[in-house]
């Protein structure tokens, strides 16, 4: 009964947000409405479906703070994180249809779709390292730029540029244990064990003892990519 309750209390409780959400979307295109010209109001619109996983939405609508702020690098971050996020859902999604179909059995056409997929995957990969690279240009001191390039090249393997992104990053941001522990995962696949050790206890320490200023960061206090992806339904 308890365990009955509790799930009832979640989908009504899931059934309150989505509405909140869908509310908050209103209001958004009432303010557009208004005041077009305010980036804000656009790139809040885009936030929130973000925050509802509609991902391919949410990325289309950050052309539109962009377009109208083009000189704020945020809207280019946030973009360049968006279509990092399609992109892993894809790659997720397609893993499990391989999964479900048996990869040994997969017959030459099989084949031939997942290299086409690889190839298209590849593709959004460098989209989003563009829309990185674009907020690096416009504000080189934002350290999550760097650090979300670094995802990028990682999922590249390309290594030792996402090294070099990371502490970027951390010298800008040395407070961030997310950084640290970027870094810490890019070591570990380098077979470079020590250092990645190094990494993680200072990403751990960060994480136990957070300095006094480290409060919420207001341009990217976000659910981490794991969080986001555990919604996808495939």
């Amino acid at each position: 009964m308890t365990n009955r309750t509790e799930e009832v209390l979640q989908i009504y409780g899931s059934a309150i947000e989505k509405n909140l959400f869908e509310e908050a979307l209103i209001n958004y295109d009432l303010a557009i409405q208004k005041n077009p010209e305010n980036s804000n109001n656009f790139n809040c619109k885009a936030k929130t479906l973000d925050e509802m996983n509609r991902f391919e939405e949410a990325f289309k609508n950050y052309d539109q703070p962009i377009q109208k702020n083009p000189g704020y690098s945020y809207y280019y971050y946030k973009k360049g994180r968006v279509k990092y996020i399609i992109n892993l859902k894809l790659l997720l999604c397609r893993e499990d249809e391989q999964i479900r179909i048996g990869i040994t059995k997969l017959r030459f056409r099989d084949f031939e779709k997942s290299r086409k997929f690889t190839i298209f995957s590849w593709q959004r990969l460098r989209e989003a390292l563009n829309y990185y690279d674009l907020a690096i240009q416009k504000n080189p001191e934002n350290p999550n730029s760097y650090n979300g390039k670094a995802n990028i090249l990682a999922k590249m393997n390309r290594l030792e540029e996402a090294l070099n992104n990371y502490d970027l990053a951390i010298q800008k941001d040395p407070e961030n244990s997310s950084h640290f522990n970027g870094k810490a995962i890019t070591l570990h696949k380098m077979n470079r064990f020590k250092e990645a050790l190094i990494n993680h206890n200072a990403a751990i320490i960060i994480i136990q003892h957070p300095p006094p200023n480290n409060q919420a960061r207001q341009d990217c206090q976000e659910l981490p990519l794991e969080i986001l992806l555990s919604s996808f339904n495939c």
